[in-house]
């Protein structure tokens, strides 16, 4: 009867933690969202944090808050606290394609373009479809000075219905 005690509260942990996760999601999406205000973005990051908190209060090593948060705060210029949030998630859940593309994005934002191709190019290892580790590349190749071959990316992604 214990066990089976201890496993329903998992699940209800479990479900808590999903429906948290859902509803961070949507509230990041509307910070970035161009169709609202500056302060509704700001109030909807707040949301979003808020959310996580939450889901990492319950769940402490959830792989995807920890990278969700990891957003929130490169968003807010909080690059080194974004990095280890990245890298927490990565401890958590290794094969992670959009962690690796936040590292390559901290990257960047971090004036690092040959480290964040090396980054994008481990999301493709494990994503080979991925638009924003494709995009990456190219961004990286520009930042570093190699127009020819970030144009080559750039057209293949528009070859492909992925701009």
């Amino acid at each position: 009867m214990q066990a089976k005690h201890q496993v329903q509260a998992s699940q209800s942990r479990q479900a808590e933690v999903a429906r948290l996760l859902l509803q961070a999601n949507l509230a990041y999406g509307e910070s970035n969202s161009p169709s609202m205000s500056f302060v509704q973005r700001l109030k909807a990051r707040q949301e979003c944090r808020d959310y996580l908190t939450k889901a990492l209060a319950t769940e402490p090593n959830n792989a995807a808050a920890l990278g969700l948060l990891g957003r929130v705060e490169m968003d807010e210029g909080n690059h080194e606290k974004a990095h280890t949030l990245f890298n927490a998630s990565l401890d958590q859940q290794p094969a992670q394609a959009q962690q690796y593309c936040n590292l390559g994005y901290w990257a960047i934002k971090t004036e690092r373009p040959a480290l964040a191709e090396q980054y994008f190019i481990q999301a493709l290892e494990y994503d080979r479809q991925s638009a924003a580790a494709f995009c990456g590349v190219a961004h990286a190749k520009r930042l570093q000075g190699q127009f020819d071959v970030a144009y080559l990316h750039y057209r293949k992604l528009l070859e492909m219905g992925m701009a």
